[in-house]
């Protein structure tokens, strides 16, 4: 099976977990089609890693989103 729109990369939670599995229900619920799986890296990248790089792309995008609102009006 490949992989055809897009991969999510989450570091492995509980609460990750089942927002995927919701989200995946979501789509199938909408006539889509996804998986839910768990992977571990062989080599490159640490778990550890992968959460960094996570968090600082939330925080930019975050950023983005802030500076967004506030180019609106009406949010400080």
């Amino acid at each position: 099976m490949s992989v055809k729109n897009s991969v999510y990369v989450l570091p492995t939670s509980d609460q990750a977990r089942e927002d995927f599995q919701w989200l995946l229900r979501e789509i199938e619920h909408g006539g889509g089609e996804g998986m839910v799986c768990e992977a571990s890296l062989v080599d490159g990248l640490s778990d550890q890693e992968v959460r960094g790089l996570v968090r600082r792309r939330a925080r930019r995008d975050y950023a983005q989103l802030t500076k967004e609102l506030r180019g609106l009006g009406g949010f400080r």
